[in-house]
């Protein structure tokens, strides 16, 4: 089973003051994910958002950076490439939903679902991927924390 991570899953994962950091840590451990595929544009707002933030900053997001690259070594992690194609993807879904305005990074997601046979996103940002749909594999995204029943009691619709 493979998951797309989203920005927001990873930063909330990070932040324990976050409302959903148990939910997000609990779905990157691993069980629910499965094979967890993190594209690089995620990985750059991820370091920027994390080493921007008072109560983070550029240690908390090195020791994530760590992390990531540690689960990639294990296989836990599969950190995605972006070539023309998936670029193509990308745009072609920002095109599609330019009345949603989606950015190139939620793009790019869309279409790495697409590239891993995959409708499961991690994300909380229930706003676009509830309205776009996969490129293939599927009607609609599995949004993880809030399509799963076992992470999802206590999580406040966004």
């Amino acid at each position: 089973m493979i998951t797309i991570a989203d920005t927001s899953v990873l930063l909330a994962s990070a932040d324990r003051a976050d409302p959903l950091h148990r939910q997000c840590r609990a779905v990157l451990s691993g069980a629910v994910a499965g094979t967890v595929v993190i594209s690089p544009l995620v990985m750059a707002e991820l370091d920027y958002l994390i080493g921007s933030t008072k109560t983070l900053g550029p240690d908390a997001s090195l020791a994530m950076l760590r992390g990531i690259a540690q689960r990639e070594a294990s296989g836990r992690f599969i950190l995605g490439v972006l070539d023309a194609e998936l670029l193509a993807h990308a745009m072609a879904v920002m095109t599609r939903y330019r009345e949603l305005a989606p950015g190139l990074t939620d793009a790019v997601n869309v279409g790495l679902a697409a590239r891993y046979a995959t409708t499961r996103i991690m994300t909380l940002d229930q706003r676009h991927f509830r309205v776009m749909r996969p490129l293939a594999n599927g009607p609609a995204f599995t949004i993880l924390p809030f399509d799963d029943p076992s992470l999802s009691s206590g999580v406040p619709p966004t």
